[in-house]
């Protein structure tokens, strides 16, 4: 069972950084993680791995050093190899921009019987990378998958929903997006990590890719116009004085009600 993950480097959303520096030409090293998601797309392929054998290859896209880090930690963390996609000079892309990269990489990294990655990325959160990919590579795909089993050519998956699953048969190769309760990812040993530290990674150019850096520019098809905070709101401080917790309840929605805040069913 051969495997690929993508992994996507982003800031540390604890970092205390401004809008500005969540754009890939301004990444500080020190402040990227490895999207949180995409452990758990990591994870299940080191379970499919080690319930079935097979490789775990990495593949992340980003500027070189950000996206070394987060290759290292996922050979850290039991992949067998990675390559980073540089990307530094495109700066921000569409989440489309990026499949046709990605989908690059992969064939370049060979055969495969399943594609992971985690169910959505907690910076930009677009959700559609897994889609993309599987629809130009003309593979099957699911999302949010919180159970896999490996059955004689097929993949069984549970897809987590509100209120419950869906279970499905896949045949592979595939694409799946893991959902985050799907497993935990495991604890990685000092071991691992100075292992990773010696890795040796590839780093591929678009040119190594057969791609244009000047083309894919220009076809982009969205461009970003700027990031920015939502403007600060002050509200004046709501504090109710009754020891009578169904009498305090009633006081606070009264204040909320008269403060213009929407409570729904609340009539009183």
């Amino acid at each position: 069972m051969d495997m690929i993950v993508l992994i996507k480097p982003q800031v540390n959303q604890n970092a205390d950084i401004t809008p500005e520096e969540y754009l890939p030409e301004e990444f500080d090293k020190d402040d990227i993680v490895m999207n949180p998601n995409d452990k758990h797309a990591v994870e299940a392929a080191l379970q499919i791995k080690e319930a079935h054998g097979g490789t775990v290859k990495v593949l992340s896209l980003g500027p070189e050093d950000a996206a070394l880090k987060v290759v290292r930690e996922a050979i850290a963390m039991g992949a067998d190899e990675g390559a980073v996609i540089e990307t530094e000079e495109l700066g921000w892309m569409d989440t489309l921009t990026k499949a046709n990269i990605l989908v690059k990489g992969i064939n370049k990294l060979g055969s495969f019987d399943l594609l992971l990655t985690g169910m959505y990325s907690t910076d930009f959160t677009d959700h559609q990378i897994p889609q993309m990919i599987a629809e130009l590579l003309n593979l099957p795909a699911e999302t949010y998958i919180s159970e896999y089993t490996i059955e004689e050519g097929k993949i069984k998956v549970h897809r987590y929903i509100e209120g419950g699953t869906v279970e499905l048969r896949i045949p592979l190769p595939a694409v799946l997006s893991i959902a985050s309760v799907a497993n935990e990812p495991r604890y990685t040993p000092i071991k691992r990590i100075m292992l990773a530290r010696r890795t040796k990674i590839p780093i591929w150019e678009l040119d190594d890719l057969e791609l244009d850096e000047d083309e894919v520019k220009e076809e982009m098809p969205l461009k970003l116009v700027g990031v920015s905070e939502p403007p600060a709101e002050e509200r004046e401080l709501i504090k109710i004085e009754e020891e009578d917790p169904e009498k305090a309840v009633d006081l606070l929605l009264e204040a909320l009600k008269k403060d213009g805040i929407d409570l729904g069913a609340y009539k009183k």
